[in-house]
């Protein structure tokens, strides 16, 4: 009897628990559980991002640096291809707006390895993090210059993405020497197959599996300068509603089923186009120029001008994000041809 009477208690408390956790389920669905490992790594990667003052939407800019930006920008990039990759050399070099201008928008400092973007005989464009600017070209070493340049002063090394890391003395009797410190990264002395030979601070030259590491190359980013500096670099434009509406519309025609980030760029170039000599001096003469805007040219910027209310208020938010001086790319042309920057659809150049 004593026995019946546990197995129905057993029984009930089993199905009680049961039930909460399928109301609890019910009540809040959204919730997930994740191993805590990869919770910390998450963790990891975004702490820093706001310190070095890039807004967490900007992280995409950062497609081959593994994990956050440390102090004085210091990063760990991950770079297989050369062909697009420089690294700069002679000192800190001035970053400018523009492949005309002199005004400086940040600064490279000594071998840091950028994204190049564009080759012209004096000034080359680059981009290092989420600054894109113009340095001279006398300054970059390019494709395998850059790789024979980056072997000498920040060879590769190997990242421990991951605690847990087994060190061993050799590569043959599996003896475990230590650890590898997590989010640290060793010199690689030699690769042999399926291992790295490393040289360690107390343990000296060791051996860890590739397949637990990445390997990367320690560099930094562009230096913004202050936002004031920045600024400066574009003129106050004031513009009348009517411009501000021209703006919006032919955004919306442009970029209208974009992200904001790419109807932000649009902006930004028809406004960059204004500031610059080789084109019309205001909004709607560098929207209306001869050859320039397809939505001109086939009359579906004027229907849409016609039907302002009809225009998406993102359009009309880009444009005043922009008005407030935050120009994001500093560049004249933009089409889905593959080549400059992408953003959304279009790339931008």
């Amino acid at each position: 009897m004593i026995k019946v009477k546990y197995k129905k208690q057993t029984a009930f408390i089993i199905f009680a628990i049961a039930a909460i956790i399928i109301i609890w389920r019910s009540l809040y669905p959204s919730i997930t559980f994740k191993d805590l490992r990869t919770v910390k790594q998450e963790a990891w990667k975004q702490c820093e991002w706001n310190i070095w003052g890039i807004p967490v939407d900007h992280k995409d800019a950062f497609e081959n640096i593994d994990g956050a930006v440390r102090e004085g920008g210091e990063v760990y990039m991950s770079i297989t291809d050369w062909t697009d990759k420089g690294i700069s050399k002679g000192g800190e070099i001035p970053v400018f707006s523009s492949k005309n201008s002199n005004i400086v928008i940040g600064k490279l400092r000594e071998e840091a390895i950028v994204s190049i973007l564009e080759q012209e005989a004096d000034r080359i464009l680059i981009r290092s993090g989420y600054i894109s600017g113009y340095v001279n070209s006398g300054r970059l070493l390019c494709a395998e210059q850059a790789r024979k340049r980056a072997d000498e002063v920040c060879p590769e090394q190997v990242l421990a993405d991951m605690s847990g890391i087994k060190v061993y003395k050799t590569a043959e009797d599996g003896e475990v020497q230590c650890y590898l410190q997590q989010r640290e990264s060793y010199d690689i002395i030699v690769k042999i197959p399926g291992w790295y030979r490393i040289s360690m601070e107390y343990y000296g030259e060791n051996y860890v599996k590739n397949s637990g590491v990445k390997v990367v190359r320690k560099t930094w980013l562009a230096s913004p300068n202050s936002e004031d500096d920045v600024a400066g670099a574009y003129r106050e434009i004031e513009l009348s509603e009517a411009e501000r509406e021209h703006l919006a519309a032919l955004t919306w025609c442009e970029a209208g089923s974009e992200p904001f980030e790419g109807q932000i760029a649009v902006v930004s170039t028809v406004l960059n186009r204004v500031d610059d000599t080789r084109f019309p001096d205001t909004v709607e003469e560098v929207i209306r120029q001869e050859g320039q805007f397809i939505p001109v040219e086939t009359g579906w910027y004027d229907k849409v001008l016609k039907e302002k209310t009809k225009i998406k208020s993102s359009c009309f938010e880009a444009v005043d994000y922009v008005l407030q001086g935050n120009r994001t790319v500093d560049t004249l042309y933009f089409n889905q041809a593959g080549m400059g920057t992408q953003i959304g659809s279009h790339w931008f150049y």
